[in-house]
């Protein structure tokens, strides 16, 4: 009782940090160069809301309901999956519930597992940090390059960089508590469903248990001896029965 509630304990602080990550800037950028300093602010910050926002911008040739469709796949895979699945494992150990339905909320919960991002998009975000700069460099050096050598040349001392644009990009606090999210939700929801489906196995009879018996019956089973061996020679004499009477012998032909 005292793990499982512990379990429980650290599912609702998992939840918690998720929907905390809607409002927590998971990722800031600083933009130098020409557009950086002709921009109202240099710094920029976005939270798990904003990302979903922007999604919605990223690709501007697509249609509107397209847009959509992808912010909601976005909500739903980072935020919506992981705390359906966290929401099924807590209803499973706490309700009573039949055998029927026990076996119907696991197979969703494993369902909205195979379908949470939360973890993904933490690796996504601590990477993002490290290579979206040189990502941006690779993009615009190419075509600001007859810009680039103007500003060098002639704006120097009045830029922060001489560059059309420039960005680096560092991780904010919403991603290191996405990250212990996902760490915490993943570890104490995966530890919560192995167990249910080993005590869901132990109480299957003989001839359903996926792999024979039951854990609880294998002590009290023990397999037929080998008809070849000793064991099994003396058991086959012991079970036969004698006849009860001698068998009549044989009149021969004259007698």
């Amino acid at each position: 009782t005292a793990r499982l509630l512990c379990t429980l304990a650290l599912f609702a602080a998992a939840g918690g940090c998720l929907l905390g990550c809607l409002f927590l800037p998971v990722l800031r950028g600083e933009y130098g160069g020409l557009a950086g300093d002709l921009r109202a602010s240099a710094e920029a910050s976005f939270s798990l809301a904003g990302l979903g926002a922007a999604a919605y911008d990223a690709d501007p040739i697509a249609s509107p309901p397209t847009r959509r469709l992808s912010q909601l796949v976005f909500f739903t895979t980072t935020l919506g999956c992981p705390l359906g699945w966290l929401a099924l494992l807590a209803t499973r150990s706490l309700a009573a519930l039949s055998r029927g339905r026990r076996r119907q909320l696991a197979r969703w919960s494993e369902l909205l597992y195979a379908w949470s991002t939360h973890e993904v998009l933490a690796v996504v975000l601590f990477n993002s940090a490290l290579e979206l700069g040189q990502y941006f460099q690779y993009l615009l050096d190419p075509r600001c390059e007859p810009i680039n050598a103007l500003l060098r040349e002639y704006f120097a001392d009045q830029l922060s960089e001489p560059k059309c644009l420039s960005i680096r990009a560092t991780t904010g606090p919403g991603t290191f508590v996405l990250a212990a999210a996902a760490a915490v939700s993943t570890a104490a929801g995966l530890q919560m469903h192995f167990s249910m489906r080993r005590t869901a196995a132990a109480t299957l009879p003989v001839a359903a248990h996926p792999l024979g018996l039951a854990p609880e019956l294998a002590s009290d089973y023990s397999p037929p001896p080998d008809p070849q061996s000793a064991e099994g020679v003396e058991g086959a004499a012991t079970d036969r029965s004698p006849p009860s009477e001698a068998a009549p012998a044989l009149a021969l032909p004259g007698q």
